[in-house]
């Protein structure tokens, strides 16, 4: 029986170094000779000078490994009594009587079961630990349940876990240790040989102290996460978007090991995040590096005042991602005209795009709407004055009523915006057909075609609710002996007695029912009512486009709560 994926995820990132100093492809391919070398690769880091602190300025061995492993054999200072050398010959041993242990789990089974991994194992291949060999165990008691002297786990487990310093970096701006536990081993083994193996062996060969890597240039914990699947993404290309447009689940550890305060925090990542980032590559690597530029990336020579907002931004905007919450409102730059700023949408209409079809799951056909809406004001001789009303009108639902009257959208794709009960607010409509306009403009600007994200035909799908407005519509236009006055009266009502008005003086005329009626007003729902007085302008708006006989304002749906 070979070493598999446990689930713990201290013992999995131990695998997963494991595989990175073997260069082994899969944890079941790893076998009595890839533990010995794993071993002899661990003992040439933990235990070089550069690693106990001899002849450089600081100790690894004492100080960071502190928090992974208190009291451990590199720790603890009774050990370092007899110097160096007694510090070396006590890791060694304990090494030894691991992968000891380990390789005779690996060829028997027996009756005692780990802990950790629930593998069988027979009890001369197990040992028994506490806090300073397993993280997050309870405390450092001198004896656990049944007077055991700690936790029993297989030979296996204590040899993996001997190797999560290699799993581990820190996080930007905090400084805090962690790791990604994911069973896959493109991704896993990838991060320990990049930013663990790698940077020791750099560190040692330039006898430079060795330090848990921390030069990312981001901000966050959860920064760090995002940060670093884009750049291995970058790096390793097709192999590991394969990984992440199938993913497993995937979670940041952050941790401290520390006796004195010990914590854990667990950030889950999406699969369709990270699906998103791979989908996002394939697009474009120029897509996929601004993406991460403008959203991810904290450069180095801001200044103090400029660092903390943008420190400050990227913290926020990548624990959304994470969190799968909406972020365009966050990230966009309406510029400043006084100082020649032009606005600006951060991340790219590419990235923004696919981040609420993939992550947000919002129907193509309202993102289609979106976009050719933001496409066509931004090409629009008013352009600069339907800006300024996006900006800055407290009535949006009337101003997307306005853009119905003056052809910018139909009334079913109003309908399809705004439909009852959906959880997208008009002021978030708003946000991101601003972003596709600041992102067309900037387009134009640089003499660049914009970057479609919806290219396919969208055929609306059509509900009872629409159908019944459109009928309703028809038979008002139809019937009313003066459709136009009408249409104003319904337009300019201020309350919902107002509106059953209009709508009675419509039955009484014969150009709706009772049951249109009662549809139209439902009863102790005055929401809807606002909303379908809303539908309805839309459609009635739309067949009545181009007669300038209507008022200007509207009272729309957003008005409701002050009006009733």
């Amino acid at each position: 029986m070979g070493i598999l994926w446990t689930g713990n995820p201290f013992v999995d990132a131990g695998i997963a170094a494991i595989l990175a100093a073997t260069e082994t492809l899969k944890p079941e391919e790893v076998k009595d000779e890839e533990l010995r070398k794993a071993a002899e690769r661990l003992e040439q880091i933990l235990l070089s000078d550069q690693s106990l602190g001899i002849n450089v300025e600081d100790s690894f061995a004492r100080k960071e490994l502190s928090q992974v492993f208190p009291n451990s054999e590199l720790v603890n200072p009774s050990n370092w009594k007899g110097g160096p050398e007694a510090v070396r010959k006590k890791f060694r041993n304990a090494l030894k009587a691991d992968l000891e242990r380990a390789l005779l789990c690996l060829k028997n089974n027996g009756s005692s079961t780990c802990l950790l991994c629930g593998r069988k194992a027979p009890t001369e291949g197990t040992v028994a630990v506490r806090k300073d060999k397993v993280p997050m165990l309870s405390g450092m008691v001198n004896f656990y349940s049944a007077f055991t002297a700690g936790v029993t786990i297989c030979g296996v487990c204590a040899f993996a876990i001997r190797f999560l310093p290699m799993s581990i970096t820190r996080t930007g701006g905090t400084g805090r240790l962690w790791f990604l536990h994911i069973q896959s081993p493109e991704i896993a083994s990838e991060i320990s040989k990049t930013y663990c193996w790698a940077k020791f062996e750099l560190a040692k060969s330039s006898n430079s102290p060795l330090k848990f890597y921390n030069e990312w240039q981001t901000a966050g914990d959860a920064g760090t996460v995002l940060y670093v699947l884009c750049e291995l993404l970058s790096r390793a290309g097709y192999q590991l978007r394969n990984v992440c447009l199938n993913p497993m689940p995937t979670t940041a550890y952050i941790f401290s090991n520390d006796l004195r305060k010990p914590f854990v925090t667990a950030y889950s990542i999406p699969n369709k995040l990270l699906k998103f980032l791979a989908g996002l590559q394939i697009k474009g690597n120029h897509f996929f590096d601004r993406f991460r530029r403008e959203l991810l990336r904290v450069p180095k020579n801001l200044d103090d005042k400029d660092k903390k907002g943008r420190e400050a931004f990227v913290r926020d905007v990548s624990l959304r991602m994470l969190n799968r919450e909406k972020i365009i409102a966050l990230c966009l730059d309406h510029g400043n005209e006084a100082e020649g700023k032009t606005p600006s949408l951060r991340g790219g209409w590419v990235a923004q795009g696919l981040y609420l079809l993939e992550v947000l799951e919002m129907l193509e056909s309202k993102l289609s709407i979106i976009e050719n809406l933001g496409i066509k004001i931004a090409r629009d001789d008013d352009s600069r004055k339907y800006i300024m009303q996006l900006r800055k009108s407290e009535n949006l639902y009337g101003l997307f009523l306005d853009f119905v009257k003056k052809g910018l959208i139909t009334h079913d794709q109003f309908y399809t915006l705004l439909p009852p009960n959906d959880d997208l607010r008009a002021s978030e409509i708003r946000d991101m057909v601003l972003g596709v306009i600041y992102e067309w403009q900037n387009c134009r600007d640089r003499g660049l075609e914009f970057p479609e994200v919806t290219k396919n035909e969208v055929i609306l799908v059509e509900d009872q609710i629409i159908k019944r407005i459109r009928q309703i519509g028809e038979r008002l236009l139809g019937s009313l002996p003066s459709p136009e006055r009408w249409i104003a009266r319904l337009q300019t009502a201020r309350s919902p007695a107002q509106i059953r008005g209009v709508y009675l003086r419509a039955v009484r005329d014969g150009a709706i029912g009772f049951n249109d009626f009662v549809f139209l007003v439902p009863l102790e729902d005055r929401g809807m009512l606002w909303l379908l007085r809303d539908y309805l302008l839309a459609f009635l708006f739309e067949k009545t486009a181009g007669n300038g006989s209507l008022p200007e304002e509207v009272i729309s749906f957003e008005d409701r709560e002050e009006l009733f």
